[in-house]
């Protein structure tokens, strides 16, 4: 499978504790976020509150990595969904994932979610969207056939 490109995205609100986030972040898509390039820059919400928009992009070997790091981590059932709703996530050559911004950093653990205070998550690909369909059924076949039931 060729993953060409990949950034991960997060906006944190004044109200929150920036270095908590990015600790929690840097910490959980370890190794591959170690070697992407960050950039900060700030914006000003609706109602005047300050927002850090923090993106980290990645070459063509740390968004591979960074794509099997999230494959590996998510729950099978998160896995089965995205398989089944995958053209809603796809654009382009792109997978679009949102994750439970709160829930990485309180409980170390991807959520999917859809709506506001999200972990963005887009990685484009140099194939189709059956390859990529077929990644993703393969991984939860081997973890249905080897889970404990």
């Amino acid at each position: 499978m060729k993953v060409t490109y990949a950034t991960i995205s997060v906006f944190i609100h004044e109200t929150e504790d920036y270095n908590k986030v990015i600790n929690g972040i840097e910490t959980f898509f370890s190794p591959p976020i170690l070697n992407s390039k960050k950039t900060v820059t700030t914006a000003e919400g609706h109602y005047g509150n300050k927002i850090t928009i923090i993106e980290y992009k990645f070459d063509k070997k740390g968004c591979m990595q960074l794509f099997e790091l999230i494959l590996n981590k998510m729950d099978t059932s998160d896995l089965m969904f995205i398989f089944a709703t995958i053209e809603s996530h796809w654009s382009n050559g792109k997978l679009y994932l949102r994750f439970d911004k709160q829930h990485l950093i309180a409980e170390n653990r991807l959520l999917l979610k859809e709506g506001d205070d999200v972990i963005r998550i887009v990685i484009s690909f140099n194939t189709s969207l059956e390859n990529i369909k077929e990644e993703i059924k393969k991984i939860v076949g081997n973890r249905v056939m080897y889970s404990k039931l």
